[in-house]
């Protein structure tokens, strides 16, 4: 059940299963609505360890190689912020899963909030927003390039961390179902609204897996 608010309700599908995040729980149900397994998020985690708090979950499934990857934030707000993914090993969400645990900022000043969860051939990508600690001022925009490989085998957790600079709140990489484009396009709202007017900002990440760029396009 949903106890939590705002829920921050998300949802994929895959060839057999359902899977629904929010932020109480992981439910994964068969594709004519069945509940097979439900757990709290935190239980979700739990092989990780225990958290002071787990929000923003996000779920997707990628077709190229059948894999589930779940995202959360966990510790809000303090000097131990991390941004916990999951993959599974197969195309079934309640076989076995590889989690991994990522220090939010090393220097314990910024804290991460309100990830986007997108992913192309190469790469499984997750953005957010890096706010302070201290005063709680948004800060910069934070981007983690994961490589997808090395997550998919259970491998040390292989990434590249972009700082978005203060200009690149809430960017939004795109999921892309094309497995011939080697190019990750993400976007952003950029002046917000102006007499009925607003922009769209435009961004590429590019680059050999390990040496990646972002550009504002």
């Amino acid at each position: 059940d949903i106890t939590s608010i705002p829920p921050d309700v998300g949802g994929a599908a895959g060839p057999n299963h359902l899977m629904v995040t929010h932020n109480s729980g992981v439910r994964i149900l068969s594709k004519a609505g069945v509940s097979i397994s439900s757990v709290s998020l935190d239980n979700f985690w739990s092989p990780l360890g225990t958290f002071s708090n787990v929000y923003d979950p996000k779920v997707n499934y990628d077709p190229y190689s059948q894999r589930w990857r779940v995202t959360s934030c966990g510790n809000g707000e303090s000097t131990t912020s991390c941004l916990l993914v999951a993959v599974s090993q197969s195309n079934d969400p309640t076989g076995s899963w590889y989690f991994y645990k990522i220090d939010a900022d090393s220097t314990n000043t910024n804290w991460f909030d309100y990830p986007s969860f997108g992913f192309n051939k190469n790469w499984i990508i997750v953005t957010g927003n890096m706010f302070t600690v201290s005063a709680n001022n948004f800060s910069y925009g934070k981007i983690w390039v994961l490589d997808k490989a090395d997550f998919y085998s259970g491998g040390t957790g292989n990434f590249t961390a972009i700082n978005s600079g203060s200009n690149g709140f809430t960017i939004c990489p795109a999921v892309t179902f094309d497995s011939t484009i080697n190019t990750e396009y993400l976007l952003q709202e950029w002046n917000g609204n102006s007499g009925g007017l607003g922009s769209i900002r435009l961004y590429t990440i590019t680059g050999a897996i390990g040496s990646e760029t972002l550009t504002p396009v």
